[in-house]
């Protein structure tokens, strides 16, 4: 009699049956150790209706002439 496995119901145990428990433990808890720190993203490439859409100031593109001369 051949042995049929159920499907698999989580995505966790889909990665345990395909590559085995301890390969997919260690690159979990790697993953947990070295967590990459988040950058805060640059809104300098963003249309001033986006820009004013999200809540963000008007972007200063064109500066003041007379801001070195005060």
């Amino acid at each position: 009699m051949i042995q049929t496995l159920p499907t698999p119901t989580h995505p966790i145990d889909a990665l345990i049956r395909e590559h085995g428990a301890l390969p997919v433990l260690r690159r979990a808890l790697r993953a947990l150790i070295l967590r990459r720190a988040a950058r805060p993203g640059s809104a300098d490439h963003l249309t001033p209706y986006l820009r004013k859409d999200i809540g963000l100031p008007p972007a200063n593109t064109r500066a003041d002439p007379w801001e070195f001369m005060r």
